[in-house]
């Protein structure tokens, strides 16, 4: 499915979940780029932190959401989950305080 095909099959129900602005502005901003590169603004009414809310709203028949496909494994009964054509790549980065002492951490930057 093309942002298009998402305007097209929920015109009634635009995106109406999004990324809270001040807690992922770049996540937001790629998001509202997509579906504008797909002719259309979302209808924004709810802005989240977590994607499990996300999917709990689309699940609730609030709207329609764009998530990462790793979110497939929620398996909610009424969330259905569409592969996006060219779907927008997100830059994910790791943060750590230098002051950590977690015997875990060298282990785990190792895997990163």
């Amino acid at each position: 499915m093309t942002a298009c095909g998402v305007r097209s099959e929920h015109a009634a129900s635009a995106a109406r979940e999004a990324a809270s602005e001040e807690v992922a502005p770049s996540l937001r901003a790629t998001i509202l780029e997509h579906c504008r590169s797909g002719g259309f603004e979302p209808d924004i009414r709810f802005e989240v932190q977590l994607q499990q809310t996300v999917l709990s709203l689309v699940d609730e028949g609030v709207g329609v959401a764009l998530v990462p496909s790793s979110m497939r494994k929620a398996q909610l009964a009424g969330v259905v989950f569409r592969p996006l054509a060219d779907a927008p790549l997100i830059e994910q980065v790791l943060a750590w305080s230098p002051a950590n002492r977690n015997p875990c951490l060298g282990r785990f930057l190792e895997l990163a």
